[in-house]
């Protein structure tokens, strides 16, 4: 037969009065040392197909947060470039801030932040504007974006601009 598992009704062993906080794993990892191997396989087994399943379930949301934002990129190209607008006008009120006048000398890298604000929240407004087809700046503009996918390839796939965004998120 298979040996009893301790129960809810049993008590359990008290632990040693100089015990400290981490005694609890320690005494879980005493029982499920004490099981039999076929025991511990079969709870390994089941561990491995649970993480499987919610793995997939995982993967299965992902693609299918993917798929929205694909299937109607507009909202979130809008959000995106009216990110990118606002980063550049954050960066740039940092910028010429009174109080930032000698931010330079006093905190050098918190001058460049401003500066790198800027630059990354025009490149994102450039990469996240709809296409424009009127004025004298449609071509150029198109020519900048083009240069960028060149460049900066990551920028063309929806996660390697999800990164840039978290990239900006932690500068901001």
């Amino acid at each position: 037969g298979f040996p009893m598992l301790p129960s809810e009704s049993s008590p359990s062993p008290a632990p040693p009065p100089n015990a400290e906080a981490g005694s609890s794993s320690t005494s879980a990892n005493n029982l499920i040392n004490n099981l039999p191997d076929s025991i511990k396989e079969q709870l390994s087994s089941a561990a491995v197909e649970h993480i499987r399943a919610e793995g997939a379930k995982l993967f299965e949301t992902g693609k299918n947060i993917l798929a929205a934002g694909q299937a109607s990129p507009w909202h979130l190209q809008t959000l995106c470039f009216v990110g990118g607008f606002a980063l550049c006008t954050t960066g740039c009120l940092g910028f010429i801030n009174i109080l930032n006048a000698l931010s330079f000398v006093v905190n050098p890298p918190a001058f460049f932040i401003e500066l790198y604000l800027i630059f990354f929240g025009f490149i994102t407004m450039v990469v996240e504007m709809p296409p424009v087809k009127v004025g004298l700046i449609s071509k150029p503009l198109d020519r900048f974006k083009n240069d960028i996918h060149q460049w900066c390839k990551f920028l063309t796939l929806l996660s390697g601009r999800g990164c840039f965004y978290i990239f900006q998120g932690t500068l901001a």
